[in-house]
């Protein structure tokens, strides 16, 4: 059952960032060269700034876990790599609770992603501690 969801989720997780790129790419486009991130003028670039700053520390919490998993044993990696697709349900549903009163919001994606990130920065520095534990 674990594997099914494990290739579920990789398969979503291909399909979404195919599906994004397109949309991304435009979005870029329009708006990355007049937008300032540490001084958003307004929500458009506010959750414009919010998701560029989701995907910068969800690309490094993807590095760490991928440094991490090679250093480990095959059932150590097992286990991690359950560990990260529960972590994963559970940052969804916390950020789904969290985010909930701004459900239809102008605004609704930056606290998404701020969510999103901050959870996941979290999760990095725990990865980043657990291998300093490990030789």
């Amino acid at each position: 059952m674990k594997q099914q969801h494990i290739a579920w989720v990789t398969g979503l997780a291909i399909a979404l960032g195919v599906s994004l790129v397109g949309h991304k790419t435009q979005t870029l486009q329009a708006q990355a060269p007049n937008v300032d991130c540490q001084a958003p003028r307004g929500t458009p670039e506010y959750n414009y700034c919010a998701q560029e700053h989701y995907a910068e520390v969800d690309t490094k919490l993807n590095r760490v876990y991928q440094d991490w998993k090679e250093r480990l044993n095959p059932a150590a990696q097992t286990k991690l790599t359950d560990a990260a697709l529960d972590w994963i349900d559970y940052r969804d549903a916390h950020c789904a609770f969290d985010v909930r009163e701004a459900i239809g919001g102008t605004g609704y994606s930056a606290y998404l992603n701020d969510c999103l990130a901050s959870l996941t920065e979290a999760r990095t520095a725990e990865l980043e501690y657990q291998t300093t534990l490990i030789p």
